[in-house]
């Protein structure tokens, strides 16, 4: 099922939100290197876990790395079609900068809104144009009141894996955490929709 386009926002989409957390592949490196916005990549375990629901667009939310400061993101989630790319892949660029490269960093992120779908451009810089206002468009929502509260959600202060491969889970108690987060009340532990990286052999 893809989105139809709509406003950016919160309401409407009962897939979000979603919670993801993985180990940071290496990507295209197109990011960084074709259009100055690098984006940090997981891999094809967590990508399969994408609700169904949740079709090919771009999205907003908050991500961390190592448990350290919760930041605001876009996410690009899809086969992006100005690249013709093959796979499907998850893209996030944290709004924040960073001193250096951070592969196989542990990084968890919470999609939380909708704000377009994918499309092929023209030129590269019409491509870079529209991610800006992606930008723009996460920079204010997640401004608003009712998420603020997301910033310290347990999912990412918990305890980064071990040595022991972690099992997949879909926790069902919170699904209703899209009416949390419009109406106010206190947010529980768990989430929605939690995507696990589950790779042989991570650490």
């Amino acid at each position: 099922m893809e989105l139809m386009a709509r406003p950016a926002g919160r309401a409407a989409l009962p897939f979000l939100p979603f919670f993801a957390e993985g180990k940071v592949i290496k990507g295209f490196g197109r990011g960084s290197r074709s259009l100055g916005i690098p984006t940090a990549n997981f891999n094809q375990n967590v990508v399969q876990s994408i609700p169904p629901a949740m079709g090919s667009g771009v999205y907003y939310g908050l991500a961390n790395i190592d448990g350290g400061p919760v930041s605001k993101m876009v996410m690009s989630v899809g086969w992006n079609p100005h690249f013709n790319n093959q796979v499907k892949t998850m893209e996030t660029h944290i709004l924040r900068q960073f001193d250096a490269d951070f592969y196989g960093s542990w990084m968890r992120v919470a999609v939380l809104g909708f704000i377009r779908t994918m499309e092929s451009y023209p030129s590269l810089d019409e491509l870079i144009s529209a991610i800006h206002r992606d930008i723009a468009v996460a920079e204010k929502e997640l401004e608003e009141p009712e998420v603020q509260e997301l910033y310290r959600h347990p999912f990412f202060s918990a305890a980064l894996p071990g040595m022991s491969p972690i099992q997949p889970h879909t926790d069902t108690s919170l699904r209703p955490l899209s009416n949390h987060i419009q109406n106010g009340p206190a947010i529980s532990p768990s989430s929605s929709h939690l995507a696990h990286d589950v790779q042989k052999g991570h650490q």
